[in-house]
């Protein structure tokens, strides 16, 4: 290094002594500076471009209306030991009354009957009715009777047959006991913890128990297989064997079916333990509501009751919490 400056510094006092060695240098000086490098860099051109804009989904989310009571007016009395009224697309609770208290379910077992049969069964699949009589409401079904798994299912939801019912779950693999099992097997998986079956039918047993909570989680779940939904809301039908040579005439128990505005179907149940039972779907302005009316002095009436308090005094709402 010491080296090259003293050269360097030998070269600069050689130049500076002449002249004309002086004004050259200064010159070949100028024109390094003004004269363009040809390197690479001196080369590079260098644009602005334009922002590079990326679209991005964004999903953003559904908010939901919510039933609200607008009027201030309470629910009328009613004799119903367990009530759910239940907005079906936010699991709102408009009103219960003993929401978890454990009551016999009588036929609104069928439900869940219809659910693991039709998890199991195509609708054309043929059974054989192994009795020719079974306790309770009947669609009068024969003995050896050959018959579409979905004409069954109008007798289990239409016409609320307890023969039906056995003749599903006797048809199953493993017979009645497995098809029980079945369906206990699926009250863990909707979480309806406070319900087991012992029959299909809903026949009064000590330990067939469920509530009004269980219960519309049940029938919240049903309504979203259309199969279902449409036979439960059929007023009346003629179906027969797959001979066409014996025919059951089906009338719906329900009496709301064509009567009350909206009201969709779904389950009706009876006996003396369990009282006058009612599950109602209703669809008003695009709102459902579901409705659970257990051991009751007058289920349809009474259903009536709620529907007409909900319907009246409730208006379906962005809460205000949500809009500010």
């Amino acid at each position: 290094m010491n080296n090259f400056i003293k050269s360097l510094s030998n070269y600069l006092r050689f130049i500076m002594k002449d002249k004309q060695r002086r004004l050259n240098f200064i010159l070949l000086s100028l024109i390094f500076i003004i004269t363009p490098t040809q390197n690479y860099y001196a080369k590079l051109e260098i644009k602005p471009d334009r922002p590079v804009i990326r679209e991005i989904d964004i999903e953003l989310p559904n908010i939901q209306k919510l039933p609200i009571n607008t009027t201030g007016i309470k629910v009328p009395y009613l004799t119903a030991k367990s009530i759910i009224a239940l907005d079906v697309a936010s699991k709102t609770l408009i009103f219960d009354k003993n929401p978890d208290a454990k009551i016999m379910p009588a036929s609104t077992t069928k439900i869940m009957t219809a659910l693991v049969s039709l998890e199991h069964w195509n609708l054309t699949d043929v059974l054989e009715v192994k009795n020719g009589f079974y306790i309770g409401q009947s669609m009068k079904l024969q003995k050896a009777e050959k018959i579409t798994m979905e004409s069954l299912l109008y007798g289990l939801l239409v016409a609320s047959g307890n023969d039906a019912a056995y003749t599903l779950a006797e048809n199953y693999p493993g017979g009645l006991k497995n098809f029980v099992d079945k369906m206990n097997e699926k009250n863990l998986k909707l979480n309806l913890n406070n319900t087991h079956f012992i029959n299909p039918a809903g026949v009064e047993e000590e330990e067939h128990l469920t509530t009004a909570h269980d219960l519309a989680i049940l029938a919240s779940e049903a309504i979203n297989n259309k199969t279902l939904l449409k036979i439960a809301s059929t007023p009346e039908i003629v179906i027969t064997d797959v001979s066409g040579e014996i025919s059951h005439k089906l009338k719906n128990i329900n009496e709301l079916l064509g009567k009350i505005e909206g009201v969709k179907g779904l389950k009706t149940g009876w006996t003396e333990a369990a009282g006058e039972c009612l599950i109602t779907l209703v669809e008003r302005d695009g709102n459902q509501v579901m409705f659970v009316v257990m051991n009751s002095q007058d289920r349809f009436g009474e259903t009536i009751k709620l529907i007409n308090w909900v319907f009246e005094n409730f208006s379906w709402q962005i809460p205000k919490s949500i809009q500010n």
